[in-house]
């Protein structure tokens, strides 16, 4: 029992990483950047007061092509080469060569869109305010409208399958008074029905983690925020967090367990029990991050205004793995315990010490 006992603290001790930390990436702009998403760990892409790319983890930043003056809102990467974004005056933009070149697939100035996902290669939904809903099953080459027929903004969207979808947002009731707004579709969008939010607050972030479980963020601007949780697909979505600091603007689940929110000021706060404690993180920035996006479960992005990006990352270790390993006496007088060549006259002993 002992043995066990020590050997799971020993774990603990060598996995446990205490440097694992939020780091502002210098990038040389004061762009402002409302969505990250990073196909890789490296790769990445900010949208904003124009498109920028990053090879080297936000190192540096090239400015791409922008074909239209628009201001870019979301932006979503199937892989390296194929990203979607969408913006104000209703712009839909695409690349199939990793930003070198972004064709216009759609524009109208009546709409202003918020969000964009993916669930495949062909099938893809966007939305805005108004209930701005768009829809295309062919990649982007055609999209037809899905909106509903509402005062109401629709800040962010999520689909599980091409079938079954989410969007979140700010609605307001006959009598103007104002609620946390949660639409559903099961048939690609054709029809969208509300679902009960049990909130007043705007909702402007929405992830699911799988056909059962999702989250969404928000909040009043700049007064306080709040984390709803549903397990059974929206039959019903409680409170799991809540407090009076900062609005919280975006939501990623990199991993069933592991979430990340992000919002006013800097806020940043994470959950490795699946939503059901979230902890606050130092940002090291009191810019708003307006999205976060992790590519792995080490890795993370979070961008805002004035050129904000900052870096989540868990250093790589390796435990004592030598580059050779001896097998005679006279091998451990020539090698050291990391397996580097010693000159002859230095003898050492690694496995008698």
């Amino acid at each position: 029992m002992n043995r066990l006992v020590l050997t799971g603290f020993v774990s603990l001790l060598l996995f446990s990483d205490p440097r694992a930390a939020w780091n502002s990436v210098s990038n040389g702009t004061t762009a402002w950047f409302f969505s990250v998403y990073f196909p890789n760990p490296d790769t990445g892409f900010a949208v904003g007061d124009s498109v920028f790319k990053t090879t080297d983890g936000g190192i540096n930043l090239a400015s791409q092509p922008n074909p239209v003056p628009e201001l870019l809102r979301s932006i979503q990467c199937l892989d390296v080469s194929t990203c979607y974004t969408v913006g104000s005056g209703g712009t839909i933009l695409n690349t199939a060569d990793g930003g070198a070149n972004w064709v216009i697939q759609s524009r109208d100035s009546t709409k202003y869109l918020k969000s964009v996902y993916f669930t495949d290669a062909n099938n893809g939904h966007a939305v805005g305010i108004y209930g701005a809903i768009l829809a295309t099953q062919n990649g982007g080459n055609t999209w037809s409208d899905q909106s509903v027929n509402t005062r109401n903004d629709l800040e962010s969207v999520f689909f599980i399958d091409a079938d079954t979808g989410y969007a979140v947002g700010s609605g307001i009731d006959t009598a103007s008074r104002y609620y946390g707004l949660i639409l559903k579709t099961t048939n690609g969008g054709t029809n969208w029905f509300p679902q009960n939010s049990g909130t007043k607050y705007d909702l402007i972030s929405v992830w699911f983690t799988d056909a059962s479980t999702g989250y969404a963020v928000g909040g009043p601007v700049a007064q306080r925020n709040i984390i709803l949780k549903t397990v059974n697909g929206g039959v019903r979505w409680d409170s799991v967090y809540g407090d009076t600091t900062w609005t919280l603007l975006s939501v990623h689940f990199p991993t069933s367990n592991l979430g990340v929110a992000t919002g006013m000021n800097g806020a940043v706060l994470r959950t490795v029990d699946a939503g059901a404690s979230w902890m606050p993180e130092s940002s090291g920035t009191a810019s708003a991050l307006f999205s976060v996006h992790f590519p792995d479960a080490n890795i993370g992005y979070a961008v805002g205004n004035n050129g904000a990006i900052v870096k989540y990352s868990v250093p790589v270790k390796v435990w004592g793995r030598p580059r050779y390993i001896p097998r005679t006496r006279d091998d451990m007088q020539r090698f050291d315990a990391r397996g580097r060549r010693l000159p002859k006259s230095h003898a050492f002993y690694p496995l008698f010490r």
